[in-house]
């Protein structure tokens, strides 16, 4: 059409293949690759997790009366802990409700944390299960120390279910860091030669 070599029209690349409007808005979407039932059933914890530590932020904020009951019963069970857990166990019977302004906090905190880490899993973002990796594996060395002192098929199934979540996490990043350096290296070695 007697342009200037360079000049290309929309759609239309140096080398003279056309695209049109109509071909890219015809092309179907790449298949969505189904997650893992490992990541699903993650998802699913977190995105369950999420509205539970909302509801407990709230009932602390909102209606502290209501929770009376079980910051004693608590305050009970956490005494039953290790050192840390019955520290904090013997605070909370001495201060009660009154005292629960950190747990508040800690409450909306780990709601959101959760809900971001919920987020970040269905977006398939690998730092999102290293926060999870993180978060989830800082607790299991308590949990081990909390059944040693006072066995539970409870706190047994949480433990479990931490150490299922961590391990499956960990081992994925590494599977994954693995195949990203499988697939750099034959390309490192053709540019080389």
């Amino acid at each position: 059409m007697g342009e200037a070599p360079g000049d290309t029209a929309l759609g239309e690349s140096d080398e003279g293949a056309v695209t049109t409007d109509a071909a890219l808005l015809t092309t179907p979407p790449p298949e969505p690759v189904r997650k893992a039932l490992g990541m699903r059933v993650i998802i699913a914890y977190k995105l369950l997790k999420a509205p539970l530590m909302f509801t407990l932020a709230a009932l602390l904020t909102f209606a502290p009366h209501l929770t009376q009951e079980w910051v004693r019963e608590l305050a009970v069970s956490l005494s039953a802990g290790g050192w840390l857990l019955s520290r904090i166990g013997r605070w909370l019977a001495a201060h009660g409700v009154d005292g629960l302004q950190g747990a508040k906090l800690l409450a909306w905190a780990d709601g959101a944390t959760t809900t971001l880490e919920a987020v970040l899993l269905i977006f398939d973002k690998p730092w999102g299960e290293w926060m999870v990796v993180m978060g989830v594996g800082a607790f299991v060395p308590l949990e081990v120390r909390s059944i040693l002192r006072h066995p539970s098929w409870v706190k047994l199934a949480v433990l479990v279910i931490n150490a299922l979540i961590v391990t499956y996490l960990v081992r994925r990043r590494l599977q994954a860091a693995r195949a990203h350096a499988a697939a750099v290296r034959p390309s490192t070695q053709v540019s080389e030669t």
